[in-house]
């Protein structure tokens, strides 16, 4: 049971769980999940490409395809690059409605500045789609006008909770690292990141199992440092075990109502506030296990009589 607990209490936060029944914040959440239909907005976030490297535009391309294709993203990926080499076209029919005729003439900055001044009320854009000024802030210049960063926009399908909220981080990321990892041999200097407001607050639980688990062992190796250098390395074997199981046993049977209660909504999670009630469940079980062992051991007489002092 402690096993099972320990690999399948999910990892998350109910807000819910702490709010009054039926008050407005409990109601927003209950009909945030049942009636709106549209995720979050998310980037992809890339510095020190060139833009004008085949290689490079190539990657581009194989991140944003490979984001299309995962279940909480909802395509495509919106990309000003595409729209970029579209209006320097030179043999394109919005030449002479975009003013590009002479484009390539000039060095990339000043098409970029030339792109980003088309206005979204222009015959360029409402015509033949090539809107520049909707990707104003998609990219940030240095002081040469060379482009330092830039972002493609992507939404995240309807997320309804923490589960889907961990498993879009998740799935966004290790989806840009695999297709990074090869790169960044020969361009080590490139970066590429996904981005959305809730990876910062979601980002704890693809870690927070293993840091509970982590922040118990040192909990119990203080516990036995402790006792040695009070008492004895006997006394500090026997409380640091009892103390291990009834953490232990604290786990099981949070992972044994859970099963009972999922259906109901309320259930026990593994987040920052119930990895804080576990190591202070070791504080608690010292308390009491460290002062009935310590009691016996220094009383004389037999067994039973050393237990009643101890116990009275």
């Amino acid at each position: 049971m402690t096993v099972l607990g320990v690999l399948n209490i999910p990892v998350g936060l109910n807000e819910q769980v702490s709010m009054e029944t039926e008050s407005n914040l409990f109601n927003y959440f209950t009909y945030e999940k049942k009636l709106i239909n549209i995720g979050p907005p998310a980037y992809i976030v890339l510095k020190n490409f060139d833009y004008l490297n085949q290689d490079h535009l190539k990657v581009i391309d194989d991140m944003s395809n490979e984001l299309s294709r995962l279940d909480m993203v909802q395509p495509p990926v919106y990309s000003w690059i595409g729209v970029f080499n579209h209006f320097t076209d030179q043999n394109a029919a919005w030449n002479e409605a975009c003013n590009t005729k002479d484009i390539n003439r000039y060095p990339i900055q000043d098409q970029l500045k030339k792109f980003m001044e088309v206005e979204i009320g222009s015959l360029c854009c409402q015509t033949y789609g090539i809107c520049g000024e909707q990707f104003n802030k998609d990219i940030s210049f240095n002081d040469d006008g060379t482009i330092r960063s830039s972002r493609l926009r992507f939404m995240h399908t309807p997320l309804r909770g923490s589960e889907d909220y961990i498993k879009a981080a998740q799935s966004a990321r290790q989806t840009i690292e695999k297709i990074m990892a090869n790169f960044t041999q020969f361009y080590p200097d490139r970066q590429a990141f996904p981005y959305s407001l809730f990876y910062i607050y979601y980002d704890q639980y693809t870690y927070i199992r293993s840091i509970a688990i982590e922040n118990l062992l040192l909990a119990l190796a203080v516990v036995f440092l402790a006792v040695v250098l009070i008492q004895n390395m006997t006394l500090a074997l026997i409380i640091t075990s009892m103390v291990l199981i009834t953490t232990l046993n604290l786990i099981g049977m949070v992972y044994f109502f859970n099963r009972f209660l999922k259906d109901h909504g309320f259930i026990i999670e593994i987040n920052a506030i119930s990895v804080v009630n576990l190591i202070t469940c070791v504080g608690l079980a010292v308390e009491f296990t460290a002062h009935v062992a310590i009691s016996y051991y220094k009383e004389n007489g037999t067994r039973e009589e050393r237990l009643k002092v101890t116990l009275k």
